[in-house]
């Protein structure tokens, strides 16, 4: 006898499917809503990103605030992906999102929530959604980016990210985050789960210049970044159609990709021990 599978169910009755994603896409809003009330949220936000960055909360805003942040390309990795519920001001961010059913209730979510959402992923949508990217860019948008997705390796950043940030002309600014009480996920990201009403940390980066021909010189702004960052937060990957690279053109890349991800995993190790007494207390003072 076959086995009953609920993806089968699915599949076979589009209503019971539709039901799903509106039901889990009001889960998400609605949780969202307990997040901004219950959570507690630090944010350390080294000088040269303030103008880019704001604050980590919601509940302290005045209007019109937060007019004057400068765009950028916010990276951050696809196991910390609840660091999107802290940046602000949603209404100014552009979240890409694959084109998968699971990715249409975290699209619907995510309009609910106030975000702009591109779909598109490597396999399906990637160029159109990386257009939509590169619109948000040029109407003051800021692009928020899962690294290492839409399926891993975990904490390996892929170059769409840099060819993305290039084309829009955008610095990235690397945001981790980590709760003070959590559990990680048995998943390919090892999701982040925080406790309810935990005390959470965002940790920013410097912005790291990525435009054609930055390489070496980025390599020092993301190196002396780190130091200021720390001493002081359902993704998809997405093809931008530059196929016709060079050899030159695909070394810088992938310099600025190595350089990303050291500077992003050095501030997932500092994020990983801020409460750690010591530091916390630092912080504190």
């Amino acid at each position: 006898m076959k086995k009953l599978r609920i993806r089968d169910l699915l599949l076979k009755y589009p209503l019971l499917d539709r039901a799903r994603v509106h039901g889990f896409a009001a889960f998400f809003r609605y949780g969202l809503l307990l997040y901004d009330t219950s959570y507690r949220r630090l944010s350390v936000i080294p000088e040269a990103a303030k103008p880019f960055v704001g604050t980590a909360g919601i509940w302290n805003q005045k209007p019109g605030s937060m007019n004057s942040l400068k765009p950028a390309v916010y990276a951050y990795f696809h196991g910390h992906m609840h660091v999107l519920l802290g940046l602000t001001p949603r209404e100014r961010l552009t979240l890409i999102v694959s084109n998968s059913r699971d990715g249409e209730m975290i699209a619907r979510a995510a309009e609910d929530m106030g975000y702009q959402v591109a779909r598109g992923s490597r396999t399906e949508g990637g160029v159109k959604g990386a257009f939509k990217l590169l619109g948000a860019a040029g109407s003051e948008r800021s692009i928020l980016f899962p690294v290492d997705g839409p399926r891993g390796p975990k904490e390996v950043v892929k170059p769409e990210v840099i060819r993305i940030a290039q084309l829009a002309g955008l610095p990235i600014i690397p945001v981790v985050a980590r709760a003070r009480t959590m559990d990680k996920m048995k998943s390919w990201d090892n999701y982040n789960c925080p406790y309810m009403h935990s005390m959470m940390v965002y940790v920013y980066g410097a912005p790291m210049n990525v435009s054609a021909g930055a390489g070496a010189g980025a390599g020092a702004g993301a190196g002396g970044g780190a130091g200021a960052g720390t001493g002081a937060g359902a993704g998809a990957g997405v093809g931008t159609g530059m196929g016709d690279e060079n050899a030159g053109d695909k070394e810088g890349v992938e310099k600025l990709r190595q350089e990303l991800e050291t500077y992003m995993l050095a501030l997932s190790a500092k994020a990983e021990h801020f409460f750690d007494q010591d530091v916390y207390n630092d912080y504190l003072d």
